[in-house]
């Protein structure tokens, strides 16, 4: 009888395993595990997509590589060895090098051993942050055709449309 226990117990262990690993690898957020010194350990397909590196190229790689500004990282580090978990909104590198808006929250853990990890959330709100910026250089172009009183004003008009071109990075 305890061996059958046993095998039902450890049968429903691994059909409970194979559902989470399902679960985080169809999941739409990216889901990333590495150490403090900045070891990815693992990510799930979707964050694989968002940055664009395969799990084989893992070890190679090194978090602070994903960062386009690094003071980014020295923040969540900061602030998960001070409290344990940070919310972030920034830019992270794609392996072929454009920037990716991204939005989430990575946590601390030990595990039994004591050995700290952390795991992160990942959304992209790429889209959301050009769609922001496309937003202010309408409402700043809006603001000076407004502000045209005489044709003298066409200039100043047709600087802040090229400057928000520039801002959008639109050649």
């Amino acid at each position: 009888r305890e061996v059958a226990e046993r095998r039902r117990a450890e049968e429903s262990l691994q059909e409970s395993e194979a559902r989470f690993r399902r679960l985080l690898e169809d999941l739409p957020i990216g889901v990333a595990h590495s150490t403090p010194d900045g070891q990815v350990i693992y990510w799930n397909p979707y964050q694989e997509h968002l940055m664009g590196y395969t799990l084989r190229e893992l070890p190679q790689l090194r978090a602070q590589d994903l960062y386009l500004r690094l003071e980014d990282r020295e923040e969540l580090i900061g602030n998960l060895r001070e409290k344990g978990e940070h919310t972030f909104e920034f830019q992270l590198r794609h392996k072929d090098g454009h920037p990716v808006w991204v939005r989430g929250k990575s946590r601390a853990y030990r595990d039994r051993d004591g050995q700290v990890y952390y795991l992160g959330i990942t959304e992209d709100i790429d889209q959301r942050k050009q769609q922001e910026l496309r937003q202010q250089v309408f409402q700043q172009v809006r603001e000076e055709i407004w502000r045209m009183e005489k044709p003298q004003d066409l200039p100043r008009l047709l600087n802040a449309v090229q400057q928000g071109l520039r801002f959008l990075e639109v050649n």
